[in-house]
Order: C-alpha cells, then structure tokens, then sequence
C-alpha cells in the first residue's frame, strides 16, 4: 500500500475518457479553504 494514497490511477494515460479526473479535481477545487476548520 502507498502511503500517501493511491490516486495514479485517475490521472495516468488510460484509454478510457478521463471523467475521473474531471470530477475529481471540480469536487476538490469545491472544497472551501477552511473545510478543516483552520
């Protein structure tokens, strides 16, 4: 197991569309700055 999570997977060179990756990075530039409470 990796330790800092295995994400490669979305964003490697796949044949299939990159959907993934896509929503992916919209759900995490929607996250607010201070949504852990900092």
């Amino acid at each position: 197991m990796r330790v800092n999570g295995n994400k490669k997977g979305i964003f490697t060179r796949q044949r299939q569309p990159k959907d993934a990756a896509f929503t992916f990075k919209k759900r995490w530039e929607s996250l607010p700055l201070n949504y852990k409470g900092e």
